[in-house]
Protein backbone atom coordinates (compact mmCIF):
# COMPACT_ATOMS: atom_id res chain seq x y z
CA UNK A 1 0.00 0.00 0.00
CA UNK A 2 0.99 3.51 -1.00
CA UNK A 3 0.25 7.01 0.87
CA UNK A 4 0.16 10.10 -0.18
CA UNK A 5 3.86 11.65 0.01
CA UNK A 6 4.37 8.72 2.99
CA UNK A 7 5.91 5.53 3.19
CA UNK A 8 4.73 2.21 1.21
CA UNK A 9 3.68 -0.17 3.76
CA UNK A 10 3.36 -4.09 3.44
CA UNK A 11 -0.22 -5.63 5.34
CA UNK A 12 0.71 -9.55 6.10
CA UNK A 13 -2.82 -11.41 7.17
CA UNK A 14 -1.31 -13.89 9.28
CA UNK A 15 -4.47 -15.05 10.83
CA UNK A 16 -6.22 -16.94 7.96
CA UNK A 17 -3.70 -19.57 8.32
CA UNK A 18 -4.67 -20.63 11.87
CA UNK A 19 -8.06 -20.57 11.41
CA UNK A 20 -11.13 -22.32 9.45
CA UNK A 21 -13.13 -21.14 6.72
CA UNK A 22 -15.53 -22.26 4.13
CA UNK A 23 -14.79 -21.18 0.79
CA UNK A 24 -18.15 -21.28 -1.36
CA UNK A 25 -19.18 -20.02 -5.42
CA UNK A 26 -22.60 -19.73 -5.69
CA UNK A 27 -24.08 -20.30 -8.80
CA UNK A 28 -27.47 -20.09 -11.10
CA UNK A 29 -27.29 -22.35 -13.74
CA UNK A 30 -23.86 -21.65 -15.80
CA UNK A 31 -23.77 -17.56 -13.86
CA UNK A 32 -23.15 -16.23 -10.86
CA UNK A 33 -25.39 -15.59 -8.56
CA UNK A 34 -25.17 -11.90 -7.84
CA UNK A 35 -27.43 -10.86 -4.89
CA UNK A 36 -27.29 -14.02 -3.38
CA UNK A 37 -27.30 -14.29 0.51
CA UNK A 38 -25.41 -17.01 2.37
CA UNK A 39 -26.51 -17.80 6.11
CA UNK A 40 -23.95 -19.77 8.01
CA UNK A 41 -25.44 -20.78 11.54
CA UNK A 42 -22.67 -21.54 13.96
CA UNK A 43 -22.76 -23.54 17.06
CA UNK A 44 -22.35 -21.75 20.08
CA UNK A 45 -21.79 -18.47 17.69
CA UNK A 46 -23.44 -15.33 15.66
CA UNK A 47 -24.69 -16.71 12.36
CA UNK A 48 -22.41 -15.58 9.43
CA UNK A 49 -24.29 -13.44 6.42
CA UNK A 50 -22.04 -13.08 3.20
CA UNK A 51 -23.57 -11.31 -0.14
CA UNK A 52 -22.49 -12.46 -3.52
CA UNK A 53 -21.39 -8.96 -5.10
CA UNK A 54 -19.02 -7.22 -7.92
CA UNK A 55 -18.83 -4.04 -6.31
CA UNK A 56 -15.63 -2.80 -4.25
CA UNK A 57 -13.83 -0.21 -3.65
CA UNK A 58 -12.05 1.78 -6.61
CA UNK A 59 -10.15 -0.30 -8.49
CA UNK A 60 -10.86 -3.15 -6.52
CA UNK A 61 -13.77 -5.58 -7.30
CA UNK A 62 -15.40 -8.28 -5.90
CA UNK A 63 -14.91 -11.98 -6.78
CA UNK A 64 -17.84 -13.78 -6.66
CA UNK A 65 -16.39 -16.62 -4.78
CA UNK A 66 -15.14 -16.10 -1.47
CA UNK A 67 -13.84 -17.57 1.95
CA UNK A 68 -16.09 -16.59 4.97
CA UNK A 69 -14.24 -17.28 8.21
CA UNK A 70 -15.75 -19.29 10.57
CA UNK A 71 -13.98 -17.92 13.48
CA UNK A 72 -12.62 -20.03 16.59
CA UNK A 73 -15.63 -22.13 16.44
CA UNK A 74 -16.11 -23.78 12.86
CA UNK A 75 -19.16 -26.30 14.27
CA UNK A 76 -21.32 -25.41 11.55
CA UNK A 77 -25.03 -26.90 11.89
CA UNK A 78 -26.84 -25.01 9.14
CA UNK A 79 -26.06 -23.53 5.41
CA UNK A 80 -29.13 -21.92 3.97
CA UNK A 81 -28.66 -19.90 0.39
CA UNK A 82 -31.32 -17.11 -0.02
CA UNK A 83 -31.39 -16.39 -3.88
CA UNK A 84 -31.99 -13.54 -5.97
CA UNK A 85 -35.80 -15.03 -6.99
CA UNK A 86 -36.54 -15.71 -3.56
CA UNK A 87 -36.12 -18.87 -3.04
CA UNK A 88 -34.29 -20.63 -0.05
CA UNK A 89 -32.53 -23.62 -0.25
CA UNK A 90 -30.07 -25.88 2.58
CA UNK A 91 -27.16 -27.27 1.93
CA UNK A 92 -25.14 -29.99 3.43
CA UNK A 93 -22.34 -28.20 5.07
CA UNK A 94 -19.24 -28.77 2.82
CA UNK A 95 -15.44 -29.41 3.83
CA UNK A 96 -13.51 -26.41 5.65
CA UNK A 97 -10.43 -24.71 3.66
CA UNK A 98 -11.00 -25.58 0.24
CA UNK A 99 -14.06 -24.03 -2.34
CA UNK A 100 -17.10 -25.30 -3.16
CA UNK A 101 -19.49 -24.42 -5.78
CA UNK A 102 -23.54 -25.19 -5.06
CA UNK A 103 -25.46 -24.19 -7.81
CA UNK A 104 -29.46 -23.09 -7.45
CA UNK A 105 -31.72 -25.83 -7.69
CA UNK A 106 -29.56 -28.44 -6.00
CA UNK A 107 -30.19 -28.06 -2.34
CA UNK A 108 -32.94 -28.57 -0.27
CA UNK A 109 -35.71 -26.15 -0.46
CA UNK A 110 -36.55 -24.55 2.87
CA UNK A 111 -40.19 -24.70 2.00
CA UNK A 112 -40.22 -28.04 1.97
CA UNK A 113 -39.43 -27.92 6.07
Amino acid sequence: MSNNNGPLRVILNNDHAARPWLGLRLMTGKRDAYGARVEVKRKDATTLWRRVRADGSYPVGERPSYPARTGASPSIEKLTVHWPGGRSERFPVPALGRYTTLVEGTGRSEADR
